[in-house]
């Protein structure tokens, strides 16, 4: 059971940026140089990019939209490229009305464990409050139950020195049903501002008294 564990929490992790720490010189809040011209929560126009800090590693990634789309479930993706150091991956992010997706099929770098996650990480309608439970694929094979929740809304929210207004403060549980048994396995905090996306994610897995806290925090950003 430690080992099933493990891999999960490592599939939980690579899951951590955009919300993939997986979901890029020096960026600049909006100004008149550097618009920010959307008017949704997730911009996904091609070469827009946003760089993220690791607070436990330093680390460094970058989230790159790139031209280029795939259906999925019936609904029209984006891709992003999310790199660190040598390693690139990537992400599908989905706009579609007022809700936000975020779809990532990957493997675990350290433990070759598998994740197919779907994360409904907004509804930008919705009231302080309001949640939704779905059913958001599998780690290690295990499904995969999210419940996402509006904690605030109208919020303005400081990261890295930077204050950025509008924000929608989300809360994301994710629960795995393990041979039969439903069990939470962490719990992910998104910062989603208008025009600019997402600043900030914060992880906090806990299972079985195993626990790790992290942030990935938005250190530059450009929307084209």
């Amino acid at each position: 059971m430690r080992k099933i564990i493990l891999h999960l929490c490592a599939a939980i992790a690579v899951f951590s940026l955009v919300s993939c720490q997986k979901e890029v010189d020096t960026i600049l809040a909006p100004t008149p140089n550097n618009p920010s011209n959307s008017t949704n929560y997730q911009p996904l126009t091609a070469n827009s990019f946003w760089k993220y800090k690791d607070s436990l590693t330093g680390a460094v990634s970058q989230a790159t939209v790139v031209n280029k789309t795939k259906l999925i479930n019936s609904r029209n993706y984006t891709a992003a490229l999310s790199t660190m150091a040598q390693r690139t991956d990537t992400s599908w992010m989905a706009v579609d009305g007022p809700n936000y997706f975020i779809y990532a099929d990957v493997v675990s770098p350290n433990t070759g464990a598998p994740a197919t996650l779907l994360f409904h990480y907004l509804n930008d309608t919705a009231s302080v409050g309001y949640n939704w439970q779905y059913d958001a694929g599998h780690g290690n094979n295990f499904p995969a139950i999210v419940k996402t929740i509006i904690m605030e809304r109208g919020i303005t929210h400081t990261v890295e020195g930077k204050t950025y207004p509008d924000v929608i403060h989300t809360r994301l549980e994710l629960n795995y049903n393990v041979m039969g048994t439903v069990m939470k396995f962490g719990t992910y905090d998104y910062y989603i501002a208008k025009g600019v996306g997402i600043v900030r994610t914060r992880t906090l897995i806990d299972v079985m008294g195993m626990t790790m806290e992290s942030s990935s925090n938005l250190l530059e950003y450009q929307v084209k």
